[in-house]
């Protein structure tokens, strides 16, 4: 699994997660288990940590007028699936 990490952050909650997870020495693992501390309101499939083979994360990435995100986790699976994860922390 490869993991890019693009972006600056002045919030160092957000940024400190992002360093922890790419540096980590299982990003994979780390990962998971940072997105399993989430509560989603749409039904979909659970995300398999194994199939994870791609992660951009981004850091305070802005959209313009649409919202200025802490992080932003772009993940592509061995299945073909994708799922992106649009997270403001408070």
């Amino acid at each position: 699994m490869s993991i890019e990490l693009l972006g600056y952050s002045e919030r160092c909650v957000s940024n400190a997660i992002s360093e922890d997870i790419h540096h980590s020495a299982n990003p994979r693992q780390i990962l998971g288990e940072f997105l399993s501390w989430f509560k989603f309101s749409c039904v979909h499939p659970k995300l398999s940590v194994e199939d994870i083979m791609i992660a951009t994360i981004l850091v305070e990435h802005g959209f313009s007028d649409f919202c200025d995100l802490d992080l932003l986790a772009l993940i592509e699976c061995h299945s073909g699936r994708t799922h992106s994860f649009l997270i403001e922390a408070k």
